[in-house]
């Protein structure tokens, strides 16, 4: 049984990866510059070092639970697109059973 084909899971991997690197790399960007204002800023240094964190916390959180919600789709559509024809087997087998 093959729930998703080997192409569409390779291209949403890779759309994954570069959305994950897009987060790491804003987070780390804020960091940095905040980290780099603490000598001469240190609230302004510690509010951006903090909003680079948060910036990688919630994206690899969200990131997760994108996936997560992705595949609870995907299974819903399945079964959605089977179960019709699945209810229509057994509605035919009922069919035969009362005729004879």
């Amino acid at each position: 049984m093959e729930a998703v084909n080997t192409t569409d899971a390779i291209v949403y991997g890779f759309k994954h990866i570069a959305t994950g690197i897009l987060i790491v790399l804003s987070g780390v960007f804020f960091a940095l510059v905040g980290v780099g204002l603490m000598l001469e800023s240190p609230v302004a240094g510690i509010v951006l070092a903090l909003i680079g964190f948060s910036i990688i916390a919630a994206g690899t959180a969200g990131l997760g639970y994108k996936v997560i919600a992705d595949a609870v789709a995907t299974g819903q559509q399945r079964v959605a697109a089977h179960g019709s024809s699945t209810q229509q087997q057994r509605t035919e087998k009922v069919a035969k059973k009362v005729d004879n």
